[in-house]
């Protein structure tokens, strides 16, 4: 079949063993994997059907035979609003079966404009390397000085050496200290801001000896009718911008918008959660994802403490939640300090936040006592000691370390049936991501239930946006109570 519009053209194969590239016409590699592209698209899909084929059989997620794919979609890099993001799947290290996770910023787009729409890493190099793709020229190069660096400086070297001229046009994908050091839960982070999280993606990265990927763009998008494109965009940004209802919240404080959601149903007894709201975040302006008109990004600035001054590209709620919930962080500061520090070091921060809270509860049941610790005392809402043990298990420092490196499946296994007992709920072996059950009704539960991932909602999102807005607390129990879920979770308290 001929190539439809919108696709990049072709798939880069690459062979980290060997240090070979290849780059396939799209419609071959189509052909090869039995891809028809009107059904599968892109992104998950294609990496769906890629992992289905290449892996029959369990395979161990730490050896040379597992891949690391990034796959955009037709859309990633045109005029079409909100579609500038991509897929990295993978055979994930946590669960031992399917993984995947969305992320945005710039890589995606400039991924399809080096004219690929499936990027797939084979194999294991030898020693530390980075792969570079200048349009359809691929290199491998020496990353042992990169080695040990945190993502914002693996970013900042790599546009460094490869020369002033490129150092504005190249985007790269890197995983950091937790990925080197097989932390199950590692993540890889596009250009230190956007990662596609609970994929485990850096943590293959780690296990391939592949520090970064990084990607100049020159090409442009093939589109069947460009003015149709561009006059269809204008029509669904103008209504996008007018009438969705949380849109505006979005632009004013990104992510942050659903403490507000929070604070008109607040989870009952939480109340490090009570009485929060957006706008009391130290936001500075918004930033998003390139094409995207509601950005979930904001410029968050820490104002006093240790780390006064410092600015952090995010504010998602995951951090928050987990932040709160899990580690009982109460302060706006520590949390942007938190977001940075999972950035940098590439943690996952919902699999160590839960590993952290099982470990707390694990000690406070003497379970586990300070033998077990390195002498630590670990109690929740110490936000120093939480970064310490953070940065221990990015190193796999100590016994610590190490038992948390796992998560929280592999730490009940290795300690046994009392802590199994009091394990916090996991899907496939991956913990799952503390919502409220209120906001979400049965929908939430369910997809969490059957991600294909493990451990969280994946891309499940029943509406929710009605509960955003105080003037909906009574239309919004009509809403869920149509989803038949119980009265609990349409009573207000």
């Amino acid at each position: 079949m001929a190539v439809p519009k919108g696709y990049a053209g072709n798939a880069a194969i690459i062979d980290l063993t060997q240090q070979k590239a290849q780059v396939v016409p799209i419609d071959k590699f189509w052909k090869e994997y039995d891809i028809d592209p009107r059904l599968w698209l892109g992104g998950d899909g294609f990496i769906t059907k890629i992992l289905w084929k290449d892996f029959p059989k369990a395979i161990d997620p730490l050896g040379p035979e597992n891949e690391i794919i990034v796959a955009p979609g037709p859309w990633t890099g045109t005029a079409a609003p909100q579609a500038g993001r991509a897929m990295l799947g993978c055979i994930s290290p946590e669960t031992g079966g399917f993984s995947s996770g969305s992320f945005g910023w710039y890589f995606p787009t400039i991924l399809k404009y080096a004219g690929y729409d499936i990027l797939i890493i084979r194999g294991k190099a030898s020693s530390p390397v980075y792969v570079f793709i200048d349009d359809q020229e691929i290199t491998f190069r020496d990353a042992a000085h990169l080695w040990g660096k945190e993502t914002g400086e693996t970013v900042k070297t790599i546009r460094g050496e490869l020369g002033e001229r490129y150092e504005g046009e190249i985007r790269v994908l890197s995983t950091s200290i937790a990925g080197e050091h097989l932390v199950k839960y590692a993540v890889a982070c596009g250009d230190a801001t956007s990662c596609p999280g609970r994929s485990g993606g850096g943590t293959v990265m780690g296990s391939k000896n592949l520090k970064a990927v990084a990607v100049r763009g020159t090409g442009e998008i093939p589109i069947h009718d460009p003015i149709g494109l561009l006059e269809a965009s204008y029509k669904a940004v103008k209504w996008f911008l007018a009438e969705e209802p949380t849109v505006k919240l979005w632009k004013e404080h990104g992510a942050t918008t659903d403490l507000s959601v929070v604070a008109n149903w607040p989870l009952q007894g939480d109340p490090l959660v009570e009485n929060r709201k957006a706008a009391d975040f130290p936001h500075l302006n918004n930033a998003g994802c390139l094409n995207c008109h509601a950005p979930c990004y904001h410029w968050l600035q820490i104002k006093e403490g240790k780390y006064a001054g410092l600015r952090q590209l995010g504010g998602h709620m995951t951090f928050l939640t987990t932040g709160l919930r899990n580690l009982g962080i109460d302060d706006f500061n520590d949390w942007i300090y938190y977001e940075r520090l999972m950035q940098e070091l590439a943690l996952d921060p919902a699999s160590f936040s839960m590993a952290f809270s099982f470990a707390v509860d694990l000690f406070v049941k003497g379970i586990i006592t300070t033998d077990d610790t390195d002498g630590l005392t670990l109690r929740r809402g110490d936000a120093e000691l939480i970064w310490d043990v953070a940065r221990r298990v990015a190193h796999r420092d100590g016994k610590l370390g190490n038992l948390l490196a796992d998560g929280v499946s592999e730490m009940a296994k290795k300690l046994g049936k009392e802590a199994e007992a009091i394990m916090p709920q996991t899907v496939k072996g991956k913990p799952s991501i503390q919502r409220d059950a209120k906001l979400q009704a049965l929908m939430w539960s369910f997809g969490a239930l059957t991600s294909n991932r493990g451990g969280d909602w994946l891309r499940l999102h029943n509406t929710w946006e009605l509960a955003f807005l105080p003037e909906n607390r009574d239309t919004y129990p009509k809403y869920i109570g149509k989803t038949f879920a119980h009265e609990y979770c349409t009573k207000k308290r």
